[in-house]
């Protein structure tokens, strides 16, 4: 399946169903695609994981995400970013290591966020004003 042959809207009213978005559009697209690039004014590592299931296929793949992401976010998602950068998140891998993108729950977006990072299928930069 490619493409064109999903059933894509030319638009989608986020109000009328909760996830209809998400459903309709998001995972099915993140399902078939390598690169995902997007800007976000706020970012949640929770959000990663609501579209786990088109990510993971993302990452199966071999696709990369990208996304360029205002300084708003949580202390948890901070640390976790904190620690790719400083080359720390590599060496506490060993905590997320029965993890495994295709086994997660609602509880596992910072494992998420970390394993994307650690194995080079997410890319964050932050964008503040000063920059």
């Amino acid at each position: 399946m490619s493409y064109k042959d999903l059933e894509i809207e030319m638009c989608y009213e986020t109000s009328s169903e909760k996830y209809e978005l998400l459903e309709k559009f998001y995972i099915p697209m993140l399902s078939k695609t390598v690169r995902y690039y997007r800007i976000a004014g706020y970012f949640s590592s929770t959000a990663l994981l609501v579209a786990s299931k088109g990510i993971e296929e993302l990452v199966n793949n071999d696709g990369v995400m990208r996304l360029l992401i205002s300084p708003e976010i949580s202390e948890q998602d901070y640390n976790v970013l904190k620690s790719n950068i400083d080359g720390t998140l590599d060496e506490s891998m060993d905590l997320f290591s029965d993890f495994n993108i295709n086994m997660f729950d609602e509880h596992d977006n910072l494992k998420l966020l970390a394993w994307l990072l650690a194995n080079k299928k997410l890319e964050i930069k932050v964008e503040s004003e000063d920059s």
